[in-house]
């Protein structure tokens, strides 16, 4: 693995390095700025020179034009002309063959650039020409002009013979005294001997621009470069017009190859309504600028690749470190608590990556620990015998342990559970989440009894929760029952003695009187059985109360013989008359021998009486019965 070179130095260090990386791209955006005013310098530059040549080229095209226009006007002056002319028109028919002479002799030789030349009448009809054969294009041009047309050059035409595109020169004819104008004079004169009659300035080298003539009528006529180059490569196919051609004003036909942008100037000829515009392509003018970016992008590529390689010394041993260190804390906060960096250097970056690690080791070690006491909590909780349910401020439960499942599906059920202790109208799980007070509450639940102590909750982030604890306490309530039922069978004994006492009194009395009775009755009285049943009703008065005291608060504790069939049958004689209300029948299924037993008579009897009334209470609905039975 490669080593940082800079290991030891500071990050203060490290980071003018890259700021000297972004200085080197602002110096490229700097050279791009410069290119653009560069650029823009040239094209004012440019338009300035193509205005000074498109005058130029105007200036000299209007010289020359007008040197034409003189000449057809010192053809016009010519006297013979004149009077031919008006001998034609007075109708002399030998006139019209003389004056055709005159001119293919006399005139047309003494100006290169005329092909022709042409006598019209008031009438706008031919008399006489030069040449041969009229042109048609140069009969109709010139038949169409006006007789007092100020401007006397027309517009482009295109010559029938070989000459390529043409325009006529025309002016006016006087008669001798100068006063009357008879008719008109017309020369045929083609561009391209036009164009060689005189210099045409521009460039040096005319190729890098273009001129363009657009007469009157908007046509177009594109000059080749050769027609303005300072020596000609053949005159003789220049004077014949060569390489032009004609287009309408917005015709797209191609002159050339050249670019979407061109720049452009005109100037006007100076009548006629023909203007010369000089053309420039700009991806041609623009070459200059296009070097002068050249350079600067070899000068940025050297620049960029020195500050790729400070940029990958940035990434590999700045960045690249913090990077590592970000990952590494990612990990540590989704768990993985053997998350490291390695220390590759002793500037901050190692000293930040040093100090991480401890703090990784740390949140490690505090983790374990925090883990072990959750897993010891865990453990008490779920091994408590009482349940346990923690809710949050939303009354969510977020603990619980095993023991708390009926307190869970007490709160969790569909239906309210409404409370018997008469202290609210909310039902118990309303009452137990509501946070207005802490409560201790008792709930039958699934047939079984539950204390409930409710506490809120103001420790950290459980603020507003609540803590609830159910204990099971149905046992305890059984035993509070017995306890109860101990303390007033106590009481009824205690009562039964007074009242005993209180009946047994009487009962003596009465017990008494009848003896007495009996001693005086005479034999066969027929009192004698009246006497005998109060006697038997009154002893088993007695024996009831005996067995109620014996029951309730026992008697002398002594072991002896005794006989269970009629240990049992007293027993049932005892709690009969509580069975019959209970609509419960008692059964004594005596033995038929080997009844006897040694204990002590009265705990046996209150065994006996605790089984058989557990029995009868059993016995809810009555109409049951319990049955006894004593075997030997």
């Amino acid at each position: 693995m490669m080593r940082d070179p800079l290991a030891a130095t500071p990050i203060r260090y490290k980071l003018p390095i890259t700021f000297l990386v972004l200085c080197l791209a602002v110096l490229l955006a700097g050279g791009y700025l410069v290119s653009r005013f560069a650029h823009s310098s040239l094209e004012t530059e440019i338009a300035r020179r193509l205005a000074a040549n498109a005058d130029a080229q105007a200036q000299v095209l209007s010289a020359n034009r007008e040197l034409l226009a003189r000449r057809a006007q010192d053809f016009a002056s010519d006297g013979l002309i004149r009077e031919l002319l008006a001998a034609h028109v007075g109708g002399d028919p030998s006139a019209a063959p003389r004056l055709h002479r005159h001119l293919a002799r006399n005139k047309v030789p003494l100006e290169p650039a005329f092909v022709d030349c042409g006598v019209w009448d008031l009438e706008g009809r031919l008399v006489a020409c030069a040449a041969e054969t009229v042109d048609r294009a140069h009969e109709l041009e010139v038949g169409r002009f006006p007789t007092d047309a100020e401007t006397p050059f027309g517009p482009f035409r295109m010559a029938e013979s070989e000459l390529g595109p043409c325009f006529a020169v025309v002016t006016p004819l006087r008669s001798l005294d100068g006063l009357t104008r008879i008719g008109s004079l017309s020369a045929w004169v083609p561009v391209g001997r036009f164009l060689v009659k005189g210099p045409v300035v521009g460039d040096a080298d005319p190729r890098d621009t273009r001129l363009v003539l657009r007469d009157s009528e908007g046509q177009e006529l594109e000059i080749p470069w050769w027609f303005r180059s300072s020596s000609p490569p053949d005159e003789e196919l220049v004077a014949r017009g060569f390489g032009l051609a004609l287009s309408a004003d917005g015709d797209p036909r191609d002159h050339g190859p050249r670019s979407e942008q061109v720049f452009s100037r005109s100037a006007e000829l100076g009548g006629g309504g023909w203007t010369a515009r000089i053309e420039q392509d700009a991806h041609e003018a623009s070459a200059p600028v296009r070097a002068l970016q050249s350079r600067y992008l070899g000068t940025a590529l050297v620049v960029l690749a020195v500050g790729l390689g400070a940029l990958f010394m940035s990434i590999r041993f700045i960045v690249a470190p913090l990077r590592r260190l970000v990952d590494a804390s990612g990990r540590l906060a989704r768990g993985d608590l053997g998350a490291r960096v390695p220390v590759e250097s002793e500037d901050e970056l190692g000293e930040l990556s040093r100090a991480f690690n401890d703090m990784a080791e740390a949140v490690e070690l505090r983790t374990v620990e925090v883990e072990r006491h959750r897993d010891e909590l865990e453990t008490v909780v779920a091994a408590m015998r009482d349940g346990l349910c923690l809710l949050d401020q939303e009354r969510r439960i977020v603990l619980r342990n095993r023991a708390a499942e009926p307190l869970v599906r007490m709160l969790e059920a569909s239906a309210p559970i409404r409370p018997g202790c008469g202290l609210t109208e909310r039902s118990c799980d309303e009452c137990l989440v509501a946070t207005d007070v802490d409560r201790n509450c008792q709930v039958e639940l699934d047939g079984r009894s539950y204390e409930i102590l409710v506490t809120d909750l103001t420790v950290g982030d459980l603020v507003g929760g609540r803590l609830l604890v159910s204990r099971d306490v149905t046992e305890r309530r059984a035993m509070s029952d017995r306890e109860a039922f101990h303390e007033r069978m106590a009481v009824a004994g205690e009562l039964a003695g007074v009242v005993a006492h209180e009946i047994n009194n009487p009962l003596a009395s009465i017990s008494m009187f009848t003896q007495m009775l009996a001693d005086e009755l005479e034999p066969g009285s027929p009192f004698q059985e009246h006497v005998e049943v109060i006697s038997r009703n009154v002893e088993t008065c007695k024996q009831a109360i005996s067995d109620l005291l014996d029951n309730v608060r026992g008697g002398v504790s002594s072991v002896t013989d005794l006989d269970a069939n009629e240990l049992v049958e007293d027993a049932l004689r005892f709690l009969r008359p509580l069975a019959q209300r209970s609509r419960v029948a008692l059964v004594n299924q005596r033995a038929a021998e080997g009844a006897e037993l040694i204990g002590d008579e009265i705990r046996l009897r209150q065994v006996l009486v605790n089984l058989i009334l557990n029995a009868i209470q059993a016995q809810e609905d009555g109409g049951g019965e319990v049955r006894v039975a004593v075997s030997g």
